[in-house]
């Protein structure tokens, strides 16, 4: 069920009429994150996707990245050997670092994030 929310989640995302009102829901943010740290392989992409989907909103960038755990969930997709992890990972924390030259230098020192890219 949980994969399927964060499925779901990421496809109402890809409209920028609705980005705000998923972004803003309370406990959405948080859900994607916990499903993206200790969901299924299906749910872990899907919730990658769901918030790289998000993170094209400035506002909901910065909620994205003030939950603490959300670099190092995409951190370990990114060294896994699923293609689609590493691939769903990379393309969220594009969408993070799109925003300012902190949020790029935030990323950047968040330990062994860079190499997994």
């Amino acid at each position: 069920a949980q994969e399927d929310a964060a499925a779901t989640l990421g496809n109402i995302a890809v409209s920028s009429d609705a980005r705000s009102a998923v972004g803003s829901t309370d406990g959405v943010l948080e859900g994607l994150v916990s499903i993206l740290i200790k969901g299924s392989d299906k749910g872990r992409s899907d919730a990658a996707a769901a918030l790289g989907n998000l993170a094209v909103n400035a506002g909901i960038r910065g909620a994205i990245l003030g939950i603490p755990q959300v670099l190092e969930g995409l951190r370990r997709m990114l060294k896994s050997t699923n293609n689609r992890h590493t691939a769903e990972a990379a393309c969220c924390l594009q969408n993070l670092a799109v925003s300012s030259n902190e949020m790029k230098v935030w990323i950047a020192r968040s330990g062994d994030v860079l190499p997994g890219l």
